[in-house]
């Protein structure tokens, strides 16, 4: 049912779903009408009548202003704001008037564009035209896949700081930790701390821990998947008849901390207070690392879980790309052990990666030395090439210029899309798995970066480039691979992807330009002792290059507390000519 409300001039939608839909116009309103021809009315050239509520299915509500005459030259306003609320109504049309304090629809749209502009940091150097618009819409695109929703006990909404997979209309509008690790790790990359902090803290203050009987009865603070959107652990079934039950999320969360903690300098973190009552180190290391170490084979090799493709718990494998974020994780936790001056643990973590890169050294490679993408498809002795096995290379755990790196880096023309880049893997008839996969595409670029093969590096990154310019500077998903489904390469699966899509090209944006990840396992007090890709930390004697590319912290942004779907501002001009457009 919709309604009116002329007091107020605002308009409320509700329905079996739960919770209202708030239509705030901003400028006033003369009519708002809920009519079934509200819309023929107005394409007749006709005024609306006011019909101030209605029910229903299919409503939609339209509203009138009259903006009077224009002058040549001159402009005039109007907007409406639409929100929602948990309730009915009554918080956000309060919480919506105090943001808007008597503002015009052009003082909001100046004061909204100097706030942004003020809250952007300096992209990535050398950057071209083309590569500056995506950069700056995958940089809005981090900031809008953050919830921003107050943390509260009862009735459970602890979900503040989750960075969603992707926005609307993208499926995967959810709380994934691996795609929250990648734009979370950007955030932090590229200077936006006060973002990536409600990122890493998200997960010590949400609710996981209940699938611990699959992961060896250990207690775990970070979801075996995702969550739901207040906060709680899910493992999905997705029409399988098992869960998904994955561990790469662990390592890739103590990446994640370090990052932030190095990026921002934030190291009095680590001794905060969480809102389970430890200590955020404390937190770090009895809820994600040591029930990361617990998860580890004996051979140093993570267990067989459903990994990063989520293929269900009843077809899992001892995958490569879990065991290279644990060596990650590992690495990571050793550093953040120096930062915090937990001295005693820096060794135990830092063994305990160097054992997960010696395992994928010596199980995962084949005769040629290529990474194998699991222990079982190797066994079988087909179908074992993974575009995941590039993370090995990125994360520098082996290196990209050596023997095996070059021989995984070369094996990836078995993946090779008619597209131009990469599907995930090989083996597979299912369209999910042959179209290509941007991340991949993405990561690759990095890895061959880092092997000495620029002009392969920068193929995959231009045809990603080139392929957001085109299509409003958005990034997806996947890229078509099958002339029966359409154009080869054109979008697919979920658009626009905040991780996998803008938090990735960020990073290879960065690395391209020389800022890399800070990534040595507790060598140093100081990030930027570390040597850098393809360096061995314990090597380094002198000063080395800086792992961070902004050290500066975002802005928190004004009116967090609303869930604001969408602001629409209406700019009618007169131009001198007598022509007036909207």
């Amino acid at each position: 049912s919709i309604s009116f409300d002329s007091a107020s001039g605002v308009a409320t939608e509700s329905g079996p779903g739960g919770g209202t839909v708030v239509y705030a116009p901003i400028g006033g309103v003369d009519v708002s009408s809920c009519a079934d021809n509200a819309f023929q009315t107005v394409a007749a050239g006709s005024g609306l009548t006011a019909t101030p509520s209605c029910s229903g299915t299919d409503k939609k509500n339209a509203f009138s202003k009259d903006l009077g005459t224009l002058a040549a030259g001159e402009s005039k306003w109007w907007g409406v704001a639409v929100l929602f609320d948990d309730g009915n109504g009554a918080a956000s049309k309060t919480a919506w008037s105090t943001f808007l304090n008597g503002r015009t629809p052009d003082a909001l749209y100046t004061d909204l564009l100097a706030e942004w502009d003020a809250w952007r940091k300096p992209p990535a150097a050398g950057l071209t035209d083309v590569e500056l618009k995506v950069w700056r819409q995958a940089e809005a695109v981090l900031r809008m896949g953050q919830i921003l929703e107050p943390y509260q006990e009862s009735p459970r909404r602890k979900n503040h700081g989750m960075m969603l997979a992707s926005l609307p209309p993208g499926g995967w509008h959810t709380g994934w930790v691996r795609d929250a690790m990648y734009a979370v790790v950007a955030l932090a990359r590229t200077g936006h701390s006060a973002e990536a902090k409600k990122g890493v803290q998200f997960f010590l203050d949400a609710d996981a821990g209940r699938y611990s009987s699959f992961l060896r009865d250990v207690p775990y603070r970070i979801s075996t998947v995702r969550y739901y959107g207040d906060g709680e652990e899910e493992a999905d079934f997705s029409g399988a008849p098992t869960r998904n039950i994955e561990i790469d999320g662990w390592g890739l969360y103590l990446w994640g901390a370090r990052q932030y903690v190095d990026t921002s300098g934030d190291i009095a973190w680590l001794s905060e207070t969480t809102a389970k009552g430890d200590t955020v180190y404390e937190a770090l290391k009895t809820g994600v690392a040591e029930p990361l170490a617990a998860n580890m084979e004996e051979a140093g090799m993570a267990i067989a879980d459903a990994s990063i493709w989520e293929v269900h718990w009843g077809n899992r494998e001892h995958f490569l790309y879990t065991t290279a974020t644990a060596a990650r994780g590992f690495c990571d936790m050793a550093t953040l052990a120096r930062r915090s001056g937990n001295t005693d643990d820096i060794e135990r973590y830092r063994g305990l990666h160097d054992k997960a890169v010696a395992a994928m050294e010596t199980f995962f490679v084949d005769s040629n030395k290529v990474l194998s993408g699991s222990l079982e498809r190797l066994a079988r002795g087909s179908n074992y090439r993974d575009g995941a096995t590039v993370e090995a290379l990125v994360w520098d755990l082996i290196p990209a210029d050596g023997a095996i790196g070059k021989a995984t880096l070369g094996a990836m023309s078995f993946l090779q899309t008619p597209a131009g880049g990469y599907k995930r893997l090989e083996g597979s008839q299912d369209q999910y798995d042959t179209d290509e996969w941007i991340l991949i595409d993405l990561r690759a670029s990095t890895a061959f970066r880092r092997s000495g093969d620029e002009a392969k590096a920068n193929q995959l990154l231009d045809w990603v480039t080139a392929q957001g310019g085109a299509n409003y500077n958005l990034l997806p998903e996947l890229y078509n691979t099958r002339s029966s489904s359409g154009q080869i390469g054109a979008y697919s699966g979920s658009i626009p992807m905040v991780g996998y899509g803008a938090g990735a090209y960020q990073m290879t944006m960065l690395d391209r330009a020389g800022s890399f990840e800070a990534n040595d396992c507790g060598q140093f007090d100081d990030p930027g002792e570390d040597p850098g890709p393809g360096e061995d930390p314990d090597d380094v004697t002198g000063d080395g290059r800086t792992g961070v590319a902004c050290a500066c912290s975002g802005g928190n942004s004004p009116g967090a507390a609303l869930v604001i779907v969408g602001a629409f501002l209406l700019v009618i001009r007169r131009r001198g000519g007598g022509k007036r457009r909207s």
